[in-house]
């Protein structure tokens, strides 16, 4: 079963918790071993569209009852689209003195695991991950935010391969962050023209404006997105908004920015 996650943001900085109970005299019954106290209780988070796993681990002991909690944090800007979560008991070392071969002794060997429970991200602000750092010293700091696309094919993930980068120490970038600030919408109408200009632009400038209009992407790839966006905002084909960029530049410029209701969201106004 998949449960939505309303609100969800990229730049959410979020914990999931897992409570499981578990009868010590049956699992020493079920698995063979002598101790509980080798056993490892590890959740696990894994995201599909980015790549990314995380886990948190506790060891079994016979002091602390039958009720277990373990917490996993999800980075922010790390995990889009949907979430696995599942805990699983595992050996956290070797039993050397197992009197049984059959019975499992290697550090990692799975003794159970629950059923996975799939999350559906819905985001409320970005399409993909978002990283908040300060640019001092390592991207230029006079600039709020920074788009960053890396891939080889448009038919590769495109919650994988992209990547905005918000300037803490910009007070145009803290603002992008903070959805109760006054001129938040504001902010985000600039952010997202240039999130779009800086995909687009990218995509034409890798693949040197060479487009098969027939072409179709994998859906949630990168060629899927930009043309999406090429087709709702610029009524137009990928491979004709690329061609623009050249040709007529301030068309391609005025129109994305009407589309995106450019900086039209003025406080008091």
């Amino acid at each position: 079963m998949t449960t939505s996650v309303e609100g969800w943001d990229f730049s959410t900085d979020c914990t999931l918790r897992g409570e499981v109970v578990i009868n010590a005299a049956e699992l020493l019954r079920s698995t063979g071993l002598l101790s509980i106290e080798h056993v490892l209780l590890v959740a696990q988070v894994e995201c599909s569209s980015t790549l990314v796993r995380t886990t948190n681990s506790l060891f079994l002991s016979e002091d602390k009852g039958s009720a277990y909690t373990v917490d996993v944090r999800l980075p922010p800007g790390q995990y889009a689209s949907q979430i696995s979560a599942s805990l699983h008991l595992v050996l956290g070392h070797d039993v050397p003195t197992v009197p049984d071969p059959t019975i499992a002794s290697r550090t990692g060997a799975r003794l159970a695991s629950s059923e996975v429970s799939k999350l559906e991200l819905g985001a409320k602000g970005s399409l993909f991950p978002t990283e908040a750092l300060d640019f001092s010293g390592s991207l230029p700091s006079g600039v709020p935010w920074l788009m960053n696309l890396t891939y080889e094919d448009l038919d590769d993930a495109f919650l994988g391969a992209a990547r905005l980068f918000v300037n803490t120490a910009h007070p145009a970038g803290r603002v992008a962050l903070d959805n109760e600030h006054a001129n938040a919408p504001l902010i985000r109408s600039a952010l997202r023209v240039d999130i779009v200009r800086s995909l687009i632009l990218q995509v034409a400038s890798q693949e040197r404006s060479v487009f098969d209009a027939s072409r179709e992407f994998d859906p949630e790839s990168i060629g899927h997105v930009i043309a999406s966006f090429c087709k709702h905002e610029f009524k137009a084909d990928l491979a004709s908004v690329a061609r623009m960029i050249t040709s007529d530049p301030i068309e391609f410029e005025t129109r994305m920015q009407a589309a995106f209701g450019y900086l039209q969201q003025l406080d008091g106004e």
